[in-house]
């Protein structure tokens, strides 16, 4: 309840909450105009990859938690194996820190939830592409699961919002 008093007391998107009904503050926190990626959505595709190829979260996985070098078509994990040049260490911090934020995003039992935007997807998934820990085709597919829309109260993590919570929350 204090998520949504907030909200309709700072009105952080300038929405006009202050001179809306409470009705009327409901049905503009469920209008589903806000850009946002499917979390869900990106999850299951990892998870669904798995079976396929088996592949791609993994490397996602090595990739945010430690610094993996790629020595030839192979990945593996430092310290570097013996005759593996610093030539051959593609991943920067950048992309740990995109990889980070991709499995922050996705993981359902992570304790942090962490909005996204598509933009921001759109450059986690270039970083991580950059460093080929996904392929072309698998940042496409990622890519089209951004195209989504979703609530305001859904954005915030409090679902769909019924009047009354509205008045019990401005009370």
């Amino acid at each position: 309840m204090s998520i949504l008093s907030d909200e309709l007391t700072n009105d952080p998107l300038t929405r006009g909450y202050g001179g809306m009904t409470d009705e009327e503050a409901a049905d503009d926190l469920n209008l589903a105009y806000r850009e946002a990626p499917d979390s869900g959505a990106i999850l299951e595709y990892l998870v669904l990859e798995a079976y396929r190829q088996g592949g791609l979260y993994g490397r996602i996985r090595m990739v945010a938690n430690s610094m993996p070098v790629k020595d030839g078509n192979s990945w593996a994990i430092p310290p570097v194996p013996f005759g593996v040049s610093d030539a051959d260490v593609d991943i920067g911090q950048d992309h740990v820190t995109s990889a980070s934020a991709f499995l922050r995003y996705t993981e359902p039992d992570f304790n942090v939830n962490v909005p996204i935007t598509e933009a921001r997807l759109g450059t986690i998934l270039d970083k991580l592409t950059a460093c080929d820990a996904i392929g072309p085709n698998d940042k496409a597919a990622l890519a089209a699961l951004a195209d989504n829309q979703q609530s305001r109260g859904s954005e915030l993590g409090i679902g769909h919002v019924k009047t009354g919570h509205v008045q019990q929350a401005r009370a």
